[in-house]
């Protein structure tokens, strides 16, 4: 009797997370999200922002690569240097109003301004309701393409179902970073072979509380100066700042999200190296 139950709870609640991906989906989703365009013979790199990228930048295997970027890096000379084919966001901070919301009009006009070459500039589907992208990024050389960001997983979903939502760039795994929106996207376009730079993800290592209880890091991104790497307030996207409890539950979510990516990208062959030596995440095999 009571296995019964249990198997008749795990069933009602299987049900239930069908039912709330179904309703997020027909909120913000698309039946035809747009895929990386795949180089035959071609491995990615994906570089994130941490301070270790100006260490690293010499030695990464950009001759035979198709490389990915995102967040600020346009704001960095790299931009123009490196030519990235992709351009990746997901944090919904660069898509509503908020107090940084100055900052990101000067990053779509950046972008907008200094590509010289063809990128495909990939957001999720959602933001559309928020923002004009043929507006903003008028480039013709600027290809916006859109992939969905809702999450299905967890231990109460079909497997079967998953793995064919995934493949479909219908559903993936909880993203709580830009880099594993990235490997995603990677991973159902056919890469086998993805290469990270820059994701340090070791922030946590300098958190600190000030005078004033507010949570912060000592540590910035590569494009940052040693100015502002003195103290970096954590704030939500309407400008008030993060309560320790919260930056500490994102980043268990975060780590948690690293692995169920690495799940998802044994389950189809691809291989993810992680070249950054002071990296905290521990999902991926470390570059020799």
């Amino acid at each position: 009797m009571k296995r019964l139950f249990y198997k008749g709870y795990h069933l009602l609640s299987a049900l239930m997370t069908i039912i709330v991906y179904l309703y997020r989906f027909v909120l913000r989703g698309t039946l035809k999200p747009n895929r990386m365009p795949l180089t035959e013979g071609k491995q990615i790199v994906i570089l994130g922002n941490g301070p270790s990228l100006n260490k690293d930048i010499d030695n990464i295997m950009l001759k035979k690569s198709d490389v990915v970027v995102v967040n600020f890096f346009a704001f960095s000379d790299l931009y123009q240097t490196i030519k990235p084919r992709f351009y990746v966001l997901s944090d919904g901070f660069f898509f509503i109003k908020n107090s940084q919301s100055q900052k990101i009009t000067e990053l779509y006009k950046q972008i907008n301004d200094i590509t010289t070459w063809e990128i495909y500039f990939y957001v999720p589907y959602w933001s559309s309701k928020y923002v004009d992208w043929k507006r903003i990024l008028s480039n013709p050389r600027i290809k916006v393409c859109f992939y969905n960001d809702i999450p299905y997983c967890g231990n109460t979903t079909f497997p079967w179902l998953k793995n064919k939502l995934y493949e479909h760039g219908w559903a993936s795994v909880e993203i709580w970073s830009v880099v594993q929106a990235s490997i995603m996207l990677a991973i159902i376009s056919g890469y086998k072979s993805i290469h990270l730079y820059g994701v340090d993800n070791n922030d946590i290592l300098s958190i600190a509380v000030n005078s004033r209880n507010q949570v912060g890091f000592a540590q910035g991104h590569f494009y940052d100066d040693s100015a502002q790497h003195s103290f970096r307030v954590c704030l939500k996207e309407n400008g008030e700042p993060y309560r320790l409890s919260s930056v500490l539950y994102r980043y268990y979510n975060t780590f948690l999200g690293y692995q169920n990516v690495a799940d998802y990208a044994k389950r189809k062959g691809s291989v993810v190296i992680n070249h950054t030596k002071n990296s905290l995440i521990d999902s991926f095999k470390r570059a020799e």
